[in-house]
Parts: structure tokens; sequence; C-alpha cells
């Protein structure tokens, strides 16, 4: 992707996720979580592009959602990584968007997340869905199911995929459509989907 469909993807992401419980506790200002989402997202979609996928989903010609992957060993997110992606000046853009107490919080949240993958057995073949968020306006009509489903045969080399949620609606939607939870603490959800079917 170029960074004008970047630009889009990350201000798509942050309307996708700018009211769920996580972020509203990190950023409390509707208008600013909109901003600090994209460059968030902006940034960890950089990587994403270069070490992993994007998958659009389209309607009508028109990106509308997405699916962010990455191999789980490629799922670092280190300074290397951000300097070859060219993602470290949104990286700090998204750290300089953030207020104090906002910092806090979200680096309490990647700590717990962290913590969490050690209690997690995760298969040498793992890819990591990063992220998965459509435009509002086209949310419960399909679009991202569909593309859940085409995953598997895009991945048929992996064992499985993993994902984690902070959302008990998005919790209903994996589970229809084959992940199962294998850790959960605190708030987050950590589900796993076999993708191989030997």
């Amino acid at each position: 992707m170029n960074n004008q469909e970047l630009t889009n993807l990350a201000r798509i992401y942050g309307l996708a996720f700018a009211n769920h419980t996580t972020w509203k506790n990190v950023v409390k200002n509707d208008d600013r979580r909109l901003k600090v989402l994209t460059h968030l997202f902006h940034m960890i979609n950089k990587v994403a592009n270069h070490y992993g996928d994007i998958f659009v989903v389209k309607h009508e010609g028109k990106d509308i959602g997405y699916i962010s992957l990455i191999d789980e060993k490629d799922a670092k997110f280190s300074l290397l990584q951000l300097i070859i992606s060219g993602a470290l000046g949104e990286g700090i853009r998204f750290l300089l968007s953030l207020k104090p107490r906002e910092m806090i919080v979200f680096l309490k949240f990647e700590l717990s997340l962290k913590k969490a993958y050690k209690n997690i057995s995760i298969k040498d073949k793992t890819i990591h869905l990063l992220n998965a968020g459509i435009d509002p306006k086209f949310k419960g009509m399909g679009y991202m199911s569909y593309a859940f489903r085409r995953l598997d045969s895009v991945y048929n080399d992996y064992d499985e995929m993993f994902l984690e949620t902070s959302e008990s609606i998005n919790e209903i939607i994996y589970k229809k459509i084959g992940y199962d939870v294998v850790h959960r603490q605190n708030s987050i959800v950590y589900m796993k989907h076999k993708v191989r079917r030997n």
C-alpha cells in the first residue's frame, strides 16, 4: 500500500475503533481519540504493510474495511522494525498525541497484553491478526465475515490464527467464524482459530 492508502486505512480503523471500551478508557475526548487512533493505526499498519499482509474489503470499488495480519515471529514492533518500515514518525506522533494520564493507561494496557502472552501457547506457524475494522456505515452487512472466511485459504500453510479483543460483541462474532477462547485476562479475550486442516 502507498502512503495515501495507509492514511485512508488509518482513518477507517480509527473510526472502527473509536467507540471501543478500551480506547474510550485511554482517551476520554471523542475528537482526540480519533486523532490518537489514526496515528496508532498508521504506525501499526506501516509495519504490517512491510512485514505482513493487509487485506482490503471493498464496496463498489471503494476501500471500506481492512484486516491486518503478521506472522507471529514478526509481531515484535521493535524500534528497528519501525525504522525499516517507515513507521517511526507515526509512532512518535502517536506518543506525542497522548496526554500523560492517557500514556499511563495505554502503557498499562500494553503491559497486560505482553503479560498475558506468556500464558498462551503459540505454535511456530501462527499468523497474528493485528486489526480488523470496517467503516461504521458498512458494519453488519456481512463484508467482514466474507473476508474472514477467505483467510483460511490464504493462510493454509499456517497452523493457527491468533487475536485478542476487548469487546464482548467481537468475541461473539469471532466465535461464529471459528475462533475459540484460549485465555482471558482483565477485559481482554485471547482467541485462536485452527487454519491447517490436516
